[in-house]
């Protein structure tokens, strides 16, 4: 139990990396959705490698047996696409407001897959986690009070819409974003969540669950291109120009790189451990928990974002609402 505890935690704080990168990638004039291709294909190429070379130099490694069970690969799959799309609505919430608030908003739709624990019997439903999910969800709603200003998300690309003329952008703008978001983060944590569920014999090893992952994420992500070809669809450049194609190649490789060993190492493992001691339910609470704290600490740091009242009365909230979903 100690160790699935251990590994939620770093899978949380793993996460940091996506909020950061999303954040960089969109201030340059570069569309999440082209990381996130970017990133997919990086991914599937590197799982595939190494399901290959496992598969020929060590066949009898568990890590490398092939499951090839339609039910995991289609909630793999499916977590990948909707993944997808939660990026995209959290890279545009913070391409025009606070990337604290949008990060915090997002990452709090953990509550579906708890809900869901719950609605499966592998959750009790104690009064101290009802008023734990009421926290969370009044985090949520303070978030959503949290203004844009030039002073709030000074290095979020917020400029990038209105900062020429010296006016902040409307809530609604962020604010709507952020909330599908949080929609579709609830959705795909539902999905993997369901994947340790399964009987131990029926749950893909590590690597073939990115492989599945990737693959949705990819489909999504060519889908996403054509409509948007078909609709002539552009994206607001910043003044500055769009980051060229090389910065985006080697800031997916980053990130492809930390999922990968993020999905091989932790978050995978920490689901089965922590399903394996009947507290699946407790997973996405730890791992929220330290991406939010670790996301704070970086938009502090790098992005010197300073929160308003609202902002911190929702990140309080969130965190309290976390600890208390957490307990027994």
């Amino acid at each position: 139990m100690v160790t699935g505890l251990v590994l939620a935690v770093l899978t949380g704080l793993s996460w940091v990396v996506t909020g950061a990168v999303v954040g960089l990638v969109e201030r340059h004039g570069r569309p999440t959705g082209q990381l996130l291709a970017t990133r997919s294909a990086f991914l599937l190429a590197a799982s595939l490698l190494l399901l290959a070379a496992g598969r020929i130099w060590w066949p009898e490694a568990g890590l490398f047996k092939l499951c090839l069970a339609w039910r995991p690969a289609l909630l793999m799959a499916a977590w990948g696409s909707l993944s997808y799309v939660m990026a995209v609505f959290m890279g545009c919430a913070m391409s025009r407001g606070p990337n604290g608030a949008s990060w915090t908003i997002v990452q709090s739709g953990f509550v579906f897959p708890f809900a869901m624990g719950i609605a499966l019997g592998n959750t009790s439903a104690t009064p101290t986690r009802l008023t734990g999910l009421a926290l969370v969800l009044a985090g949520v709603v303070f978030g959503g009070l949290a203004k844009t200003s030039k002073a709030t998300g000074g290095a979020s690309s917020v400029g990038r819409h209105s900062s020429s003329r010296g006016r902040a952008a409307p809530r609604r703008a962020w604010l709507v974003p952020a909330l599908l978001g949080f929609v579709f983060c609830g959705a795909n944590q539902c999905a993997v969540n369901l994947v340790s569920f399964l009987p131990p014999d029926a749950r893909p090893a590590q690597p073939e669950r990115i492989v599945w992952g990737a693959l949705g994420m990819l489909s999504a992500a060519v889908l996403h291109g054509i409509v948007a070809a078909a609709r002539g669809a552009t994206t607001p450049r910043p003044e500055s120009g769009t980051a060229p194609l090389s910065f985006l190649i080697k800031v997916a490789a980053v990130e492809a790189a930390v999922w990968l060993f993020a999905g091989l190492f932790l978050l995978y493992n920490a689901l089965d451990l922590l399903q394996a001691a009947n507290l699946a339910a407790i997973a996405s609470p730890i791992m929220v928990a330290s991406c939010i704290v670790g996301f704070l600490i970086y938009g502090a740091i790098a992005l010197r974002e300073r929160t308003n009242r609202h902002q911190t009365m929702g990140i309080v909230c969130s965190l309290v609402g976390i600890a208390l979903l957490a307990m027994p």
